[in-house]
């Protein structure tokens, strides 16, 4: 009996092994050493670096491949932690703007399209990067999009101002919180 267990168990253990391997994740984001902080919270000086004006204006500009309104996810992910923010074309900057974001998202098919690697990068008007964060996910352990850019934004805010940053809440929860209350949260307006 023991002999017939052992090809199982083998089995198991390379399918456990394959399976396991199919769940990688990570996410990131940090400030540019050297990056001056402007905050609520007070101001963190460097020496010749950029400026980061933390509640300043916020201007996404879109990814133009981008056909699922990852742009306005991102504008809805900083008006929820209180900063002013809006999307549009590149190179359309409106007046008084602070702070450009720009990213790129990856999508991969398993059963269904989903986002497997998200870049954000904070930049100053000029260029400059300022901060950037990356969320990558893939098909056992993916995430909605507003989930993954969440991440992001927490893992950035955390270094330059902790109150900006903004519990999670799972997916599977949200949508039932949503249809239980039966509102949408979502602004549609995504200008200044």
């Amino acid at each position: 009996m023991n002999l017939s267990i052992r090809p199982f168990c083998a089995l198991f253990s390379i399918f456990a092994l394959l399976l396991g391997g199919c769940s990688l994740g990570h996410q990131k984001g940090s400030v540019v050493p050297g990056t001056a902080i402007t905050s609520s919270s007070g101001v963190n000086t460097s020496t010749g670096g950029p400026t980061f004006q933390v509640n300043g204006e916020y201007y996404v500009e879109r990814l133009p491949a981008d056909g699922r309104g990852i742009n306005r996810q991102i504008v809805d992910a900083l008006r929820k932690r209180g900063l002013k923010a809006a999307t549009g074309e590149a190179g359309q900057l409106p007046v008084g703007t602070d702070v450009v974001v720009t990213y790129q998202d990856r999508w991969m098919w398993d059963y269904t399209m989903y986002m497997i690697r998200l870049n954000i990068q904070l930049k100053t008007v000029d260029g400059e990067l300022l901060a950037s964060g990356e969320s990558y996910r893939t098909g056992m352990i993916r995430k909605p999009p507003e989930f993954m850019i969440d991440e992001i934004l927490n893992e950035i805010f955390e270094e330059v101002d902790p109150a900006l940053v903004v519990p999670q809440e799972e997916p599977e929860k949200k949508a039932l919180r949503k249809k239980k209350s039966g509102k949408n949260e979502i602004n549609d307006d995504y200008r200044f």
